[in-house]
């Protein structure tokens, strides 16, 4: 389709060719270099096409981890069903019922992981921003979380000179808490000296 549009008598067409034949986004478009308000809006058109275009591709990598990370715990159900139904031997149907439990487990926690990611993508565009001191932030939850764990130990290695930062210290300190929850989950416990 094609857009006219006019100011005191110089005209502008814009022809779309943002979205191919089939269906996808088509190359981005230069903008215009003129300082006048069709200028502003081939800019703004410009920039709009490339946020689409980026968050389009993102949906599509999306879509690819999630396929991937889903298969393999798809599979350990599935095969895991499948034996259930051969089976007579009490141990092996025992195995085979922990192997689907396990993988319904890691299907779960994907799912939840989605869930969370999506809500964190939502609070990170609501949430207001300030000015304040990353590294005692930082120590703090550190510090905090020195105090909540038990079979794991945890040491901080913070410079201890002051950051100050744009930015949510709610949202780091859930960062923070995320990644202290994947360590514990994925670590061995230690000794405590």
């Amino acid at each position: 389709y094609e857009i006219r549009l006019s100011l005191v008598g110089s005209e502008m067409c814009i022809r779309d060719r943002s979205i191919n034949e089939e269906g996808r986004m088509g190359k981005s478009f230069s903008p215009s270099k003129s300082s006048d308000e069709l200028g502003d809006l081939s800019r703004s058109f410009a920039a709009m096409h490339k946020e689409v275009d980026n968050y389009t591709e993102y949906l599509e990598d999306f879509s690819n981890k999630l396929s991937h990370e889903l298969k393999t715990p798809l599979a350990i159900v599935r095969s895991s069903i499948e034996n259930l139904a051969l089976e007579d031997d009490t141990e092996k149907v025992s195995t085979y019922l922990q192997r689907a439990d396990k993988g319904t487990q890691r299907l779960s926690q994907i799912l939840q992981s989605m869930s969370e990611a999506s809500r964190l993508e939502k609070s990170i565009g609501n949430t207001d921003k300030e000015l304040f001191d990353l590294t005692e932030v930082v120590l703090s939850a550190g510090k905090a979380f020195q105090h909540l764990i038990n079979e794991h130990q945890l040491t901080l290695h913070i410079n201890a000179s002051k950051r100050t930062i744009w930015g949510s210290p709610e949202l780091i300190a859930q960062m923070m808490d995320k990644l202290v929850d994947n360590c514990l989950l994925y670590t061995s416990p230690s000794p405590r000296d």
